[in-house]
């Protein structure tokens, strides 16, 4: 295979779902909830349409979150659901998310921007104390 710098870097068009694999299989498989956390990432991956990883984009994500919000995307069975996920939960989503990417740049497997960057998590105000 001839190295040809002046045609630049390849094109990247894996789908966020390859991502997920590669992260899992390099790094999620040792945690000792990697398994919950993939089968998270797969259906996340799957309500936002599995695109192509680099045209992935934080209005993509934001998208995502707002229908999560909206009690419009679940991940569990109807006698389970109780409505839109609480503040906690789609912060926690969006921080591995986003750690993801991180942990891909890490190992070599994503070059580029982490798309997920310019997202912040939800303010998730203070609860009065109950006795």
């Amino acid at each position: 295979m001839e190295i040809k710098p002046w045609k630049g870097e390849k094109l990247e068009n894996r789908r966020l779902s390859v991502l997920i694999d590669i992260w899992f299989s390099m790094y999620g498989v040792n945690l000792s909830n990697g398994q919950v956390i993939y089968q998270k990432f797969e259906h996340m991956v799957k309500s936002m349409g599995n695109p192509v990883a680099s045209t992935f984009t934080a209005n993509m994500y934001a998208e995502f979150r707002r229908k999560r919000t909206a009690g419009e995307i679940t991940f569990v069975d109807s006698k389970r659901h109780k409505g839109a996920p609480s503040i906690a939960t789609l912060n926690s989503e969006l921080a591995r998310f986003k750690a993801v990417f991180e942990k891909l740049k890490e190992l070599g497997e994503w070059k580029g921007p982490n798309p997920l960057e310019s997202i912040k998590p939800f303010r998730d105000h203070e609860r009065p104390m109950r006795f």
